[in-house]
């Protein structure tokens, strides 16, 4: 109750609920005084109030009638005091406030369904080196998204940018406006600005339709409500019984684990958002195990009355899944289909316009059942992990991503958020952005730095990686300057510092050779690395910058592929060596080398800083060696002193017959220490010798392996004044040197076998990928409307693009259901467009309803087209006479002279002609039952259509009736009872029919005011039965006449009691070999079938007289329960009744495993599932039948154990086993007799014949 009391000097009035209740003259002022102000007790008499106190105002002023009733009505019910239209985001940055972009590529063929999915919420699941970096802000708050053209809602569920050492983890949803089927979709993902505010919107992403987004990412332990509705409903959950330790890792990122203990939930507290009435999809990722017989809910709201279901999903028994609404309408499928232990994906959609209701494992529709299209609701609390309104209905598992809709998720749909959530990184690609300046380049390459390659932890800081590679799109001296300056390399939006050591372009009549040194800043040791080389402008100065390429730890670093002049070192210092007699540009390991022989070496000198003398501090020294021979003397390929104990420095030695190499360092005092390891002559090898005074230990390495380590605690400062020289006087040096390299740092054992390894062999080291075009083109994403000339939107129409002058096609497309199509990557130019219609009745006509009459410019990032067409629409509305909507048949629309089209008939009574706005069209409406016989159809009605635009209702003379077969003593329904109904009319018509598994059958046909005569009999089993039915025959007879006027239903008896039925049910239960049939992959698997409907007449070598009708199989994938393979068997020639296919095994996947089911099918007879088979797809080839009949004798051989069980026909079931090995050459035979067996059956056993 509202209450508002006001006084103005004469006058006091009181007003309750925004109207005037009380008034009364006074007058007088109110005296000053100093007595508390006090809600809830009054101060004289100390008289307090019971009950409950809101929002208590008080004013110095008198608010007026108006104001009052104005207050009241915004506070009672603030829904209806204002509407709040559609959300729409308030800033809308520039691309030029980033400093960085990436383009997302989505894979149409990961897009199911047709057309495009409209504001589809697109999972982007990726770790990124480059959000790792300083420039992003910590929260991902510079993060964005765009078409090209606007920028797109997004949430970030989580980013992390310290996921590890050296990328970041983002987890966000991305609003697509239109995600197209059949052509890739292409955004971009905008980041670097330290200082903007948040660009995500997620209320933006999910749309009115989403009722409740809950990502469960939240810790229960939180303050509540803890689990956040992403939407604009703001449904958010309150975490009961949920403690922190529930929340572990998702499926998408976080999730909440119930384990059926402790009745736990996520209550989300009753708002009008979530009751639906209509169309309901429910959505969970899940993971269990369970097989209890509980129920236990995924989600679940209740309906008024109490108790019943407004929407529930969730584990009904240890046996099913289920999806209800309304209560008890349900549609379910075998728990074994999500109780693995893995994450599945569970969708339920409950689809008024259809009346189906639609459960959905993993993308696929698993089943689907009808629904009257409205649904209880109520103001129940949802729940998550629990019934809203029955304890210890706990889920057992985890629940991730629920998702509540008022829409009927499509099947493509449903299928796209699988393929998007489930495996995220082939659902798109991302892009490698390009740096600034890229597009002055016309070709780039991709480089892949295989992570395997690099062993160790975290990445590698700066390090330069060898580029050794002969290539064909290099030696186009067209596109690419002969010394190699318009080569560069890239890494996402930075430039590499690189070293072209050799670019030949003519290294042979189709290939150049690149040798480069490209600094790598981060060198993933986790994750492939993956950079670009730019190539292919003309005119460009060099690009190298090879001082840069290494870092300020390199002292020197000598490539030594000079073929003349000074050995240059290609660090900043420069430290270039004079070459005395040596021969250069010998063959090296990397690309040239020095050949020394006696006398012969190169002088370095001592430089002045002494940068390469390194005292008592750490150095690496690294190079490849190649000794010619032995020389009966030490040989010093490197010196710098040291060789003797009063000689100070380090040098490297070998021994007399070249087959040893000793490391040496010495303090001159008498202190000196080396090492030694052996080599081959002859042989280039990988040397590195690290001088670690952090362990005091000297390290050698060879071939990137440590192969000797010793202490040299003992030895002091090692600085000299001597010249660095590659091979000494004392002791020269007869061999090839390649790649010399000191260092001022340990380089770790990680390091130096990464070196050697792309060193070694380069070609294992990356991959290169094609060339690709850098293209400056402008791109555009088109939707093109078409509609008819009263706005109603055209699908199936095919919409062309052509060039602005007809000559040329373009693009063309078929519109969807609300008649458009969206074109991608249009280049910017002007367009004629055609639109066409064709009849769907041969022959074909086709139409042209639009024809643009001049181009039309195509320039904006996302543009929308409209193209109204000469056409115009007629809907019919069809009831029978019950008032019931016809639910199916067809329209046949033509002209005098032709038939157009024909229009289905929904489900609603509802068809739709569109075609050219002209008159004289005439229509004939048509009906055939699924059970009439093939070939009988009725025309319902005919005429003419006499307006354009218009709605044609009709009601047309059909009616239905439901029949029910029992037993005769009424206690079961039969199934398989065909139901044969003559007309005694003049045409003669027969329906045939046959009960279900309930006993009833649907007859849906004309009524007696039209040709509604009918006499009915049963047949079972192919025997004419007497029967009885409700209001028609109280006598057993064969046959009865009844006319059908209106809607009814009957019950029927007929003379078998429910022994005697029981009697025709047939069961095989397993026919399975217990180990794998093992299959070689590429080899071809033939399965054979004879099953037969048992009847007491059959030959003696049958099962039974009546073969199946029709036989089919289905190869299932047991990890993923995905259907890979089906069709039917056809009949083998020269063999009746039996069924074969053949299974070419290069369609499946290797190492795999695969259910092989066949079914039987007998028009008339209910047939159970028959065969199963396991296969493993992995080693012995085998032809298998399950036939009485011998195929020739196969060249290979299996060798399993076999265990097969039955049960027989009839009442009495008993099971054998049999187990044998199947041996070469032998034909074995398994018989499972079966003795206790009613003499009215031919069974006698079943033979399962497997030939080598």
């Amino acid at each position: 109750m509202h209450l508002v009391l006001t006084y103005d000097g004469s006058n006091v009035r009181i007003y309750k609920n925004g109207s005037l209740s009380y008034s009364s003259s006074h007058t007088g002022t109110i005296a000053p005084n100093n007595a508390n102000l006090k809600f809830g007790r009054e101060e004289m008499y100390g008289d307090w109030f019971l009950g409950f106190l809101d929002e208590i105002r008080i004013y110095d002023s008198v608010g007026s009638a108006g104001w009052i009733a104005t207050e009241y009505n915004n506070q009672d019910d603030p829904d209806s005091f204002y509407s709040v239209s559609s959300a729409n985001r308030v800033f809308s940055p520039s691309f030029n406030d980033f400093k960085y972009f990436k383009e997302i590529t989505i894979d149409s063929t990961k897009v199911n369904g047709t057309g495009s999915h409209v504001n589809f919420p697109v999972l982007i699941n990726i770790t990124d080196s480059d959000l790792n970096d300083t420039e992003v802000q910590p929260n991902g708050e510079d993060i964005a998204f765009t078409d090209f053209n606007t920028w797109l809602d997004h949430e970030i569920e989580l980013f992390n940018q310290t996921y590890n050492n050296t990328h970041a983890h983002l987890v966000a949803w991305v609003r697509i406006p239109s995600l197209s089927t059949s052509e890739d979709t292409i955004i971009r993902m905008y980041y670097g600005n330290s200082t903007m505010e948040a660009q995500e919107y997620p209320r933006g992403v999910w749309g009115s339709n989403y009722r409740g987004v809950w990502h469960l990412k939240e810790d229960p332990a939180d303050p509540a409500p803890q689990f956040q509705d992403s939407t604009l409903n703001n449904n958010n959950g309150t975490a009961v019984g949920l403690i922190s330790p529930n929340q572990v890792d998702g499926k998408i990122d976080g999730s909440i684990e119930f384990d059926d203990l402790n009745n736990r939930c996520v209550n989300v507290s009753h708002h009008s958002s979530l009751q639906m009435s209509f169309d309901i999809s429910l959505s969970a990722w899940v993971k269990t195990t369970d097989t209890d017989t509980d129920a236990e809910v995924i989600v679940a709201k209740w309906g008024d009355p109490i108790l019943q279901r407004n929407y529930w999903l969730g584990k009904l028994n240890e046996n099913d899944l289920v999806f209800f609404v309304n209560d008890t309408e349900n549609v379910k499928v075998n728990l074994n289909l999500i109780n693995d232990g893995d994450w599945h994906y569970i969708v339920g959609v409950a689809d008024s316009s259809n009346n189906l209701l639609r459960l959905y494992i993993d993308g696929l529709e698993r089943n689907n059942n009808y629904y009257t299209g409205t649904s209880k609701t109520g103001t129940s609390d949802l729940h998550i992990g629990r019934s809203p309104s029955v304890l210890w209905q706990e889920w057992n598992g985890i629940i991730d991503e629920v998702r509540v809709s008022n829409i009927a998720r499509s099947d493509g749909w449903s299928a796209t958020e699988y393929n998007n959530q489930n495996d995220p990184d082939s659902f798109y690609s991302i892009g490698i952005n390009h740096p600034s300046n890229a597009d002055d380049f016309k070709y780039y390459k991709e480089i892949v730095i295989d992570h395997t390659k690099i062993p160790g932890l975290g990445y590698y800081a700066n390090f330069p990686v060898l580029i050794n590679i002969t290539d064909s799109d290099l030696h186009n001296v067209d596109d690419v300057q002969l010394d190699g300056d318009d080569i560069a390399f890239s890494k996402s939006n930075e430039w590499l510092d690189h070293e072209i050591e050799l670019f030949d372009q003519t290294y042979d009549g189709t290939h150049a050779h690149l040798v480069a040194w490209v600094r790598i800043p981060k060198l993933s040791t986790s994750i492939d690395t993956i950079i670009r080389m730019y190539y292919g402008n003309p005119s460009m100065s060099s690009q190298e910058n090879s001082t840069e390429v290494w870092d300020n730890n390199y002292m020197g670093v000598w490539h030594l592929s000079e073929s003349s002049g000074l050995a240059q070192d290609s660090t900043s210092y420069g430290e270039a060596g004079a070459v005395s007699m040596v021969t250069q540009g010998m063959n090296g390991q990397i690309d040239g080398a020095y050949d020394f022989n006696l006398d012969e070496m190169v002088n370095v000198g001592d430089p002045s800083d002494g940068h390469l003398d390194f005292g008592t501090g750490s150095f690496t020294i690294s190079y490849w060696l190649n000794v010619d021979q032995d020389t009966a003397a030490p040989q010093t390929p490197i010196w710098k002193g040291g060789e003797a104990t009063d000689v100070t420095g380090y040098s490297l030695v070998t021994s007399t017959n070249g087959t040893l190499m000793k490391p040496v360092i010495s303090d001159g005092v008498g202190n000196q220490v080396n090492n030694e390891f052996s080599i081959s002559l002859d042989s280039w090898t990988h040397i590195v010798t690290v001088i670690d005074r952090n362990n005091d230990l000297i390290k050698s390495y060879k071939s990137g392996l440590q192969v000797d380590s010793d202490s040299i605690s003992s030895v002091g400062s090692i600085s000299n004044s001597y010249d660095l020289q590659f091979s000494h006087g004392t002791y020269d040096f007869d061999g090839l040197l390649d790649e010399v390299r000191i260092s001022n740092i340990i380089r770790s054992a990680d390091w130096i076998v990464t070196e050697y390894n792309n060193q070694y062999d380069p070609d294992n080291f990356y991959s290169v990928g094609s060339e690709q075009s850098i293209n400056k083109t402008m791109y555009s994403q088109l939707q093109v409307n078409a509609i008819d000339l009263y706005g109603n939107s055209i699908p199936n129409v095919n919409i062309s693009m052509n060039n602005d002058n007809y000559v040329n096609l373009f693009k063309s497309g078929i519109a969807n259901a609300n008649g458009s199509v969206v074109f991608t990557n249009i280049t910017q130019l002007k367009y004629n467009f055609t639109v066409t219609m064709d009849s769907n009745i041969s022959p074909i006509y086709t139409v042209t309803i639009n024809e643009t009459s001049k181009a039309i410019l195509i320039n904006e990032t996302f543009q929308i087209l409209t193209l109204t067409c000469n056409v115009s629409r007629n809907i019919f509305s069809i009831e029978d006479v019950d008032g019931v909507p016809l639910d199916s048949g067809w329209i046949i629309v033509g002209n005098n002279s032709v038939d157009l089209q024909n229009c289905t008939i929904n489900a609603s009574g509802k068809a739709t002609f569109r075609w050219l706005n002209t008159t004289g069209y005439n229509y004939t409406v048509w009906y055939r039952d699924d059970n009439y016989n093939s070939g009988e159809e009725i025309s319902l009605a005919s005429g003419d259509i006499l307006t354009q635009g218009s709605q044609i209702d009709l009601i047309v003379n059909l009616t239905t009736v439901n029949f029910t077969v029992w037993t005769k003593d009424g206690s079961q329904t039969v199934s398989g009872v065909k139901l044969l109904l003559n007309s005694t009319n003049p045409d003669g018509a027969v329906i045939n029919l046959t009960t279900d598994s309930g006993g009833k059958a649907t007859f849906r046909w004309v009524n007696s005011s039209w040709r509604g005569n009918y006499s009915l009999s049963l047949s079972f089993y192919e025997d004419l039965k007497s029967f009885n039915i409700s209001g028609v025959s109280t006598n057993l007879k064969k046959y009865v006449n009844f006319s059908i006027k209106a809607n009814i239903s009957y019950d029927i008896r007929f003379e078998m009691t429910s022994s005697q039925v029981e009697e025709y049910t047939t069961e095989i239960v397993s026919l399975n070999p217990v180990d794998y049939i093992k299959v070689d992959w590429g080899s071809q698997l033939k399965l054979r079938g004879l099953f037969n409907v048992t009847k007491a007449e059959g030959a003696p070598d049958l099962l039974g007289p009546r073969y199946a009708d029709l036989m089919s199989y289905q190869i299932t994938n047991t990890l993923t329960d995905i259907t890979v393979k089906s069709g039917t068997m056809p009949e083998e020639e020269g063999n009746v009744g039996r069924h074969y296919t053949y299974i070419d095994t290069d369609e499946l996947e290797s190492n795999a495993i695969y259910w092989v089911t066949i079914s039987a099918y007998k028009s008339g007879f209910t047939i159970p599932s028959d065969l199963t088979l396991v296969l493993n797809i992995l080693e012995n080839e085998l032809i298998l039948n399950q036939s009485q009949n011998d195929d020739s004798v196969q060249t290979v051989y299996w060798l399993e154990s076999v265990n097969m069980s039955v049960k027989p026909y009839g009442k009495i079931s008993e099971s054998f086993t049999s187990e044998d090995n199947i041996i070469k050459s032998v034909d074995h035979r398994f018989n499972f007799s079966i003795p206790d067996i009613s003499t009215d059956w031919n069974l006698s056993q079943i033979n399962f014949n497997i030939y080598n």
